[in-house]
């Protein structure tokens, strides 16, 4: 009994690695590492990353980092005033990424989490303005 359980285990492992020869000879490439199960799914991995929406905010957001910099380079910021001037931008970034990633957006924004990012960037703009002035 014991031989013949370790015939068919032998006998599937076998089949497993010429699938996975197979697979590599025809994709040209090793498989992809083994991943979570969310990371598998189609909504995670394939998000619409030139969504307008995202687009917009990230647009936003690279431009408020540049007046960040350059309120540094000038030195009418000091790097704390920097520091937590970037750090709420990375806090609305990532609250975008989140609202993206969200079962069934397919990485796309709804018009009000674009209002609800527009309006924090506002808010962080205004920021910027008065620290730098």
């Amino acid at each position: 009994m014991k031989m013949v359980v370790t015939a068919a285990l032998s006998m599937t492992l076998g089949l497993l690695a010429s699938a996975r020869a197979q697979d590599q000879a025809r994709t040209g490439s090793a498989s992809p590492p083994a991943r979570s199960a969310s990371a598998r799914t189609p909504a995670r991995r394939n998000w619409a990353k030139t969504h307008p929406g995202r687009v917009e905010v990230n647009r936003r957001l690279a431009i408020q980092n540049r007046r960040i910099k350059q309120g540094l380079k000038t030195g009418t910021l000091s790097r704390a005033q920097a520091r937590r001037l970037h750090r709420r931008d990375r806090m609305i970034r990532a609250q975008e990424r989140r609202m993206a990633r969200r079962d069934g957006n397919n990485g796309h924004l709804t018009r009000g989490q674009i209002r609800r990012l527009n309006r924090e960037e506002n808010r962080n703009s205004r920021r910027i303005h008065r620290v730098k002035h």
